[in-house]
């Protein structure tokens, strides 16, 4: 049985459909109440809705929809089966109708989102649709304000005070905002005085100062771009964040082109504060400013092209390490009147090298040196497990391309380790990552998931929609294909991997504490949702060991469950379910033979003599992977004391074997001469010496932060570059130190022929 809602008519937009599937046993009559839970809708109170009912039943079985003087029915409900208006009302008072549901508090455009607040109980949501809401708000504890994404749903103050206030708020948090527009003077576009509310995913931009936090507060300002804030003409300095005798943690924020200073703190009662793996660039005035007593941790942070890097003064004495200070325009560090500012453990000043090209801006490029040189202590470490990237995409809850809520409602999936799931389940052309040249091998690129199976331990991640409040725990369910054909839902098999994170909590002046806790599953088979809060990889969702299952190809889908494990139904968008595949096979990677340049194999580790510094040898070998992954591979040459020859081989997939994806096996008993390689300058001339032949071959597996699998073979020989000398054995036509049948069959296969050239032993 399927029952559809639909706006205002029969033929009105649809709000939601929901199908039932029992059975009736028997041929008497029976009655069978059916319930249809429907996804959230969102009717207006005094609308019209009409609900159309179908049925699959079997051929030659019948069945009646019942009226009923006892079954309450609804006087103001008409039973129909016209479909042209107006509609025929024979029957009446025959559907007994409850509606059930939960007021998800859903501000939409012309509506007050303060009236909503002032509405809503501890616990709730309120959540904002898209569009531009011109008013001020206050917040209230416990109660959650989350609108559509940083860049849909905007909150425009009138100008006349602060956007958003928050006064002695605690367990809240606001994210998915633009906020701007506030008033002259000393407001802001957040205004914070005491409690510890949270503001995550936020743009604040265009306001007189952007964050102002004041009376004690422990806030946390976390993933936000804080832009463009302050007035160039009046004459004051104001400020992107502004903090007075508090000791918020500031974490992963983009603070740059503010018209004033990045960040101020003052007075001692700050000491605590924690500012933590920032961007802060291209701001007016000091990158951050410490004064009076305000010792802060200034730690994994970039400060490039500011006024002043760090500046401290009156005293303050910030804890500063593990920093890029780099490039401002006046002094790197610049201490003042007492305070202290110099470089502090592991700080470094050099080019942070972002890419200019990347959205949002100031990511990194695969070559800057703020990669992996954070503190090293594992608590700092970035999402991927490796360590801390200096700057607001490094750290366990590092900012991500796309701020803000990217769902509503539903479930995604939205990378896998570093990859995003964009470019796995693309089909059809490959992604620009897929072209990038080989040169570049210092930077990660992936290839799609039609080219490149994934393998090893995979991490895999992913985002419920930021009205799916109902949803606790959640599992990852993993089947596999048939051949072509895609597994049916029956046959999915829940992920029962081990995962644990750490969580961050703020305790006491402000410090904060880390605890390994254990995510899943428990005793149920369930996983702990940990998206809100601080944690690291908030979205990590199961680290799955691909190693335990057979190579092949295979769909994940998640499942929600609220707290009391009741599943949660989620509507379906295209993410929710991916393909991957998995195979773990190794390469192989083998020198089979080495032959002079008449064809005869040389015994391994044995003396070449040759007559020229660019004689032609022969190399039989082979580079391949079973399942036709193989990525490149690579003959090279290196002699003496780490000495690089250059190289006699190479291909690779990228560009070269690629016009039909997935497969390239690579080459079985090759045989590969030196002579073109030495006349493209690609190998250096021979010189007497030992050398060595190595053979490298990649697989394209990757678990999403790098390849896997590779093999290398090596082959020494002593290369013996010689003249003609009286004590020459001309006759040794090997090389091998006698003269034997050997050396009769090299000249037999000669004789005859004109114009040699003369080489000896």
């Amino acid at each position: 049985m399927t029952l559809t809602a639909r706006a205002g008519a029969y033929d009105g937009r649809i709000l939601g459909t929901a199908t039932e599937t029992f059975l009736i046993l028997g041929a008497e009559p029976q009655n069978r109440p059916v319930t249809f839970t429907f996804p959230s809708v969102r009717i207006t109170e005094g609308s019209r809705v009409c609900f159309t009912m179908s049925a699959r039943i079997p051929v030659g079985v019948s069945l009646f929809f019942g009226t009923s003087a006892t079954s309450g029915g609804c006087t103001t409900v008409i039973e129909t089966e016209g479909t042209t208006p107006p509609l025929d009302t024979f029957r009446r008072n025959g559907v007994d109708l409850v509606i059930t549901g939960q007021d998800t508090l859903i501000v939409a455009p012309g509506e007050s989102i303060q009236a909503a607040i002032d509405a809503a109980s501890v616990g709730d949501t309120v959540n904002v649709d898209p569009g531009t809401y011109t008013e001020n708000i206050h917040l209230r504890s416990g109660i959650d304000v989350v609108g559509a994404g940083y860049n849909r749903t905007i909150l425009r103050g009138l100008g006349n005070t602060n956007v958003v206030t928050a006064i002695g708020i605690s367990d809240t948090r606001m994210e998915g905002f633009k906020i701007t527009r506030s008033g002259d003077g000393s407001f802001a576009g957040v205004n914070i005085v005491g409690g510890s509310v949270q503001f995550n995913n936020n743009w604040i931009a265009g306001n007189k100062n952007g964050v102002r936090i004041s009376g004690g507060s422990s806030a946390i300002i976390r993933n936000n771009l804080i832009q463009a804030n302050g007035d160039p003409d009046d004459g004051l300095l104001d400020y992107g964040v502004l903090s007075l005798s508090s000791t918020p943690l500031i974490a992963n924020n983009l603070i740059h082109s503010n018209s004033g200073a990045g960040l101020y703190f003052a007075w001692a009662a700050s000491t605590g504060a924690q500012v933590l793996n920032n961007t802060v660039a291209d701001n007016t005035d000091d990158g951050i400013w410490c004064y009076n007593g305000a010792n802060v941790t200034i730690k994994n942070n970039i400060f490039t092209r500011n006024s002043a890097g760090i500046t401290a003064s009156h005293g303050a004495v910030p804890l500063i390490s593990f920093n890029d200070v780099w490039g401002n325009r006046w002094l790197n560090y610049n201490p003042q009147s007492g305070g202290l500012a110099a470089a502090g453990p592991g700080d470094i000043s050099v080019d942070p090298r972002f890419d200019t090209a990347a959205s949002p801006p100031y990511l990194l490029q695969a070559v800057s040196p703020c990669i992996n040189a954070g503190d090293p202590n594992p608590l700092y470490n970035d999402r991927d497990g490796t360590r801390n990237d200096q700057g607001a995409f490094g750290g366990p809850s590092g900012m991500q391309a796309g701020l803000g809520s990217i769902v509503t409602t539903g479930f995604l999936f939205n990378n896998i380790g570093k990859i995003p799931t964009s470019e796995i389940t693309r089909t059809g052309a490959r992604a620009g990552l897929a072209n990038v040249d080989a040169s570049t091998a210092s930077a990660l690129y992936i290839y799609p998931h039609q080219d490149a199976p994934f393998g090893g331990n995979l991490w895999i991640h992913g985002l419920f929609g930021s009205s799916d409040n109902s949803v606790r725990y959640y599992r990852i369910y993993v089947a596999a294909w048939s051949g072509s054909t895609p597994p049916a839902l029956a046959d999915f098999q829940p992920i029962t991997d081990p995962l644990s994170k750490i969580r961050y909590s703020i305790g006491p002046g402000g410090i904060v504490t880390a605890t390994m806790e254990n995510i899943g599953p428990d005793s149920n088979g369930m996983y702990l949702r940990t998206e809100a809060g601080y944690w690291t990889y908030p979205d990590l969702k199961i680290v799955w060991n691909t190693l335990a299952v057979p190579n092949g190809r295979y769909d994940l889908i998640c499942k929600a469950y609220t707290a009391a494990l009741v599943e949660v139904p989620l509507p379906a968008n295209t993410l929710s379910r991916i393909t991957l595949w998995v195979n773990n096979e190794p390469v192989t990677a083998t020198i089979n033979n080495v032959r002079n340049r008449f064809g005869v194999e040389i015994p391994e580790c044995g003396v070449v003599p040759l007559a020229s510094s660019t004689e032609n040898l022969q190399f039989d070998f082979t580079a391949s992977h079973p399942s036709g992954f193989l990525r490149d591979y690579a003959l090279t040459v290196s002699y003496g004391r780490n000495h690089s020859g250059g190289t006699i081989a190479a291909d690779q997939y990228v560009g070269v074997h690629d016009s039909t994806p997935p497969v390239w096996s690579g080459v079985t008993g090759i045989v590969s001469n030196t002579a073109p390689a030495h006349a493209s300058g690609a190998l250096l001339p021979w010189t007497s010496c030992a050398y060595e032949f190595r053979l490298s071959a990649w697989a394209r597996t990757t678990d999403g932060f790098s390849h896997l699998y590779y093999a290398t073979f090596g082959d020494h020989y002593s290369l013996n570059l010689t003249s003609l000398l009286p004590t020459s054995c001309v006759a040794d036509l090997d090389g091998d130190g006698d003269v034997d049948g050997a050396d009769l069959a090299i000249f037999a296969s000669q004789f005859g022929r004109t114009n040699c050239i003369i080489s000896l032993p």
